[in-house]
């Protein structure tokens, strides 16, 4: 008699699930790492200039308690864009939209300011300079110097404003 083989079944393998935090796990985009490390910069250089100074938002100027109160603002919305990257959290999208749309118009009013009244602008940065450094450096020197610091200013605001604010646009899917 012929021995008959018994068919052994092969223990199935059992694949343990991966947890739901590491199965979502995405890696960040170049974009939004060298906008993190943006906003890195932006936070400490904030932090080392923390003082009340005299400035110009949205047309408006402002100054003494309201600077420190709009440069919180900024670095705690910094902070929370930050987090918001790293953890994909889905409202991070709308509010840095809201955020660079704001620093977009911003720059904007800025330009106007600027071509309307370039003499006020300069007057205004001249409140944030010690009295002792004014007298150090010419007066027409100090004015063109203002000028063209305002007008490049405005444009590398508008610029990384308006990149940053399309790059948010167009990368919906990384936070769902």
């Amino acid at each position: 008699m012929a021995k008959v083989k018994k068919k052994t079944k092969k223990p199935e393998e059992k694949t343990v699930a991966e947890p739901e935090y590491q199965a979502e796990k995405k890696k960040i985009p170049t974009g939004f790492i060298i906008i993190l490390i943006y906003f890195g910069v932006s936070v400490i250089l904030a932090l080392l200039s923390f003082k009340p100074t005299t400035g110009i938002f949205l047309g408006v100027k402002y100054s003494g308690i309201t600077s420190i109160i709009l440069l919180c603002i900024n670095l705690l919305i910094a902070l929370i864009l930050m987090y918001g990257v790293v953890k994909k959290v889905e409202w991070t999208r709308d509010l840095a939209m809201i955020y660079f749309g704001i620093l977009l118009l911003n720059a904007l009013i800025s330009f106007v300011y600027y071509f309307a009244d370039r003499e006020g602008l300069i007057n205004i940065a001249l409140e944030n300079i010690p009295a002792e450094q004014l007298q150090q450096i010419p007066q027409q020197t100090l004015q063109t110097t203002l000028s063209i610091s305002f007008f490049i200013g405005n444009i590398l605001q508008l610029l990384i404003s308006g990149v940053i604010f399309l790059y948010y646009k167009r990368q919906q899917d990384y936070f769902k």
